[in-house]
């Protein structure tokens, strides 16, 4: 009786070793094939590439490389991979597409607009913000610019004296203009004032920090403040890492984060309502724009459907352009401009007030 029962368990147990072996070997078969192991490696890579950006992104000389380096081109492979993923077996597939969707949206950043749009009521203001990379073609067609803009404000920055003379010759918009920034409204202009420059360190003069204005408008009644800013660049850093000299990466990391941090203080998050706008040169998905500017909605990441890329240098396009807000103010509609005469090119954005604020107004 025992021996029959002893032989009866390991005869179970052998059937059951070769049946999950069977079953183990049927499941894993798909990626141990050619398209398997590469769409596996692929998902693995693009993990591991998305983790790094997500904790490092602009914090260290590497991950300011991969920040500013052509991401969106890495999400196009994935257009074949998924679907011949799919036809090797399901499984595979289901790595390949959340490898295809952990690449758009977590290394690209691929925008989708919010489903559900926030009650709003009347219009706020449009805003248009441009860094016009100092071109003086932009002087002989900002009077058409501005007519098709259709904007309360608009925003210049490294803006050249020539475009500054062809704002002033507007006679139905308030002009002010500095060495950098050019501010055209056609809403009643209060205040205007700046953030005070600091030297940036170890540079005896050469550089700074605080390139920002603050112009405070009347819209609807309500006195808006509209901040414009140019935070540092990261141009000769990245041109010397090109020719293979890193020696810069690290300073404009740590100055870029200066910059923004002084900026970000200096405005005053005690107003209800403002509208931050310029050349951040932070990258979408770096942490230093997350630290210190996350409180503020960011338009183009509620309201545009793409990469929303706002500078455009050959085959090379990232976002480091912005406009933000609190919640006081709901984006409803943000169009980026193409071909105009600068590697930047311009954001438009109109703003509604929040419906549960306006009657408080």
């Amino acid at each position: 009786m025992w021996g029959r029962w002893q032989r009866g368990v390991r005869a179970a147990v052998s059937h059951f070793g070769r049946a999950s072996g069977t079953r183990s070997e049927h499941w894993s078969a798909p990626f141990t094939s050619t398209i398997g192991l590469l769409v596996t490696s692929a998902a693995f890579g693009a993990l591991a590439l998305a983790t790094y950006l997500r904790f490092q992104a602009d914090r260290s000389p590497l991950g300011m490389l991969l920040l500013f380096a052509p991401l969106w081109w890495l999400a196009f492979p994935w257009l074949l991979l998924v679907p011949i993923a799919f036809v090797k077996s399901w499984r595979v597939g289901g790595v390949a597409l959340f490898g295809a969707l952990l690449t758009l949206f977590g290394i690209s950043r691929f925008e989708v607009p919010d489903l559900v749009s926030p009650d709003a009521d009347r219009r706020a203001l449009r805003i248009v913000s441009y860094n016009t990379d100092r071109s003086a073609r932009l002087a002989d067609r900002v009077r058409s610019d501005i007519a098709e803009w259709n904007a309360d404000v608009v925003l210049f920055q490294d803006c050249k004296t020539i475009v500054s003379d062809s704002l002033r010759a507007i006679t139905t918009l308030t002009v002010h203009v500095t060495p950098e920034f050019c501010f055209a409204t056609r809403l009643p202009l209060e205040q205007v004032d700046s953030l005070p420059t600091v030297l940036r360190p170890g540079t005896q003069g050469v550089g700074r920090f605080g390139r920002a204005m603050r112009y405070v408008v009347r819209a609807n009644g309500v006195a808006l403040p509209i901040y414009s800013v140019h935070l540092e660049s990261p141009r000769d850093a990245l041109w010397a890492a090109l020719h293979l000299n890193f020696s810069l990466l690290q300073n404009s990391v740590n100055w870029r984060a200066m910059d923004s941090r002084l900026t970000s203080n200096w405005i005053s998050r005690a107003d209800s309502a403002f509208v931050v706008a310029g050349d951040f040169n932070l990258p979408a998905g770096s942490r230093v724009l997350s630290d210190d500017w996350s409180d503020l909605e960011n338009a183009i990441s509620v309201r545009y459907l793409g990469f929303g890329h706002t500078m455009i240098a050959g085959k090379h396009r990232v976002r480091i352009d912005h406009v933000m807000a609190p919640p006081t103010l709901v984006p409803e509609a943000v169009r980026l401009y193409r071909e105009f005469p600068s590697e930047h090119q311009p954001i438009l954005v109109d703003y509604a007030w929040r419906g549960a604020l306006q009657g408080t107004r």
